[in-house]
């Protein structure tokens, strides 16, 4: 799920924050957005007490995504992100200190939230190997014709470092069908559900989803989120195994102290039942 946030020639504080507010959708005075405009696929909000043009106002309130029901972790896309960070350097600056106040507040205030706005973004090179291989499991593991010939059109755009995960965003060929799996995949506002990750670079192991886009790009694949149960996930996995997950054995995606205990008890159920032991799948080694 992506909301496409169109920075380009954008100079100021205050055209940065009000081109935020033009495209998030606003729910009442807590950010707040009703349950089925999560279902249409609108469900962001901003937790802003008003809308305002200055920089402190986004410091004391931060921007976060909720509904009624659900709390939801808030992607962005920028759209011309390297043509902004290179034809306006000072509104480049601008836009890395929204999303690193947003960060912080986040980690300080909100602790019930998986991610924030990304501290890093990686936007050179292509796929690693890691990603390569989690792509060929989908296409191994679903079967389905296709979610392959998309993943075989991706193109790799940018990769986006949250310190416990990454989002690797992506193109794919829109000419192509669109994805229809239904077995806990793409039931919006839900992804594909991916492998298990064990690496001593991920805290407690990880697990993998993969988005489509919405509205007119639901269907069509644009994302892997990578993220680990502990609170650590290296910028660089180079030694890594992938398991094919076991039945009941899908950790918690939610970095709080509640999560981290859920997914240790899970970790601990499966080593004790071997019928919920996932099937190794890849293994890589470090290399000397």
């Amino acid at each position: 799920m992506e909301i496409i946030v169109d920075l380009e020639g954008l100079k100021t504080k205050q055209e940065v924050l009000l081109k935020f507010g033009e495209v998030f959708e606003f729910g009442g005075p807590d950010g707040n957005v009703p349950v089925e405009a999560i279902n249409a696929g609108k469900g962001w909000g901003i937790n802003w007490d008003a809308m305002n043009d200055s920089l402190s106002h986004l410091e004391a309130g931060g921007i976060w995504g909720t509904s009624k029901k659900f709390m939801f972790p808030l992607y962005m896309k920028v759209v011309n992100y390297q043509d902004f960070a290179k034809n306006d350097p000072e509104g480049f600056t601008i836009l890395e200190d929204i999303l690193k106040i947003s960060a912080e507040r986040y980690h300080k205030e909100h602790k019930s939230f998986q991610y924030t706005f990304p501290y890093t973004w990686i936007t050179s090179g292509g796929f690693n190997q890691l990603e390569k291989d989690i792509l060929q499991w989908y296409k191994d593991y679903y079967h389905d014709a296709n979610l392959n010939a998309q993943i075989d059109s991706a193109r790799f755009v940018s990769r986006e470092w949250t310190k416990v995960g990454f989002f690797v965003n992506f193109v794919v060929d829109k000419t192509l069908g669109r994805v229809e799996i239904k077995n806990g995949a793409f039931d919006h506002p839900w992804p594909i559900e991916g492998p298990q990750l064990e690496s001593p670079q991920i805290g407690y192991g990880g697990d993998v989803l993969l988005w489509d886009g919405f509205q007119e790009d639901v269907g069509y694949i644009d994302s892997l989120e990578l993220y680990a149960h502990g609170d650590r996930f290296d910028e660089y996995v180079h030694e890594y195994s992938i398991y094919s997950p076991g039945k009941g054995t899908r950790m918690s995606n939610e970095h709080t102290p509640w999560g981290r205990f859920v997914n240790r008890f899970r970790r601990l159920y499966i080593k004790l039942n071997p019928a919920c032991q996932p099937k190794l799948y890849k293994s890589v080694k470090a290399k000397n």
